[in-house]
């Protein structure tokens, strides 16, 4: 799951930086939530392009 803190930290979109770096530190070790953010976050970057950062 590196790759989801790279995205996150290197790439976040400027309406979004606030709300993730929250939402990603406050349940970092909590994996459920995670996913569902990640997920709704690479749903969201779809019309973002500079946010996208394939791997």
């Amino acid at each position: 799951m590196d790759w989801i803190v790279d995205f996150f930290y290197q790439r976040p979109p400027p309406f979004f930086d606030k709300t993730i770096n929250f939402l990603f530190i406050d349940r970092l070790s909590h994996i459920c939530p995670l996913i569902r953010v990640s997920s709704a976050y690479g749903l969201g970057c779809n019309t973002h392009p500079s946010a996208v950062s394939p791997r």
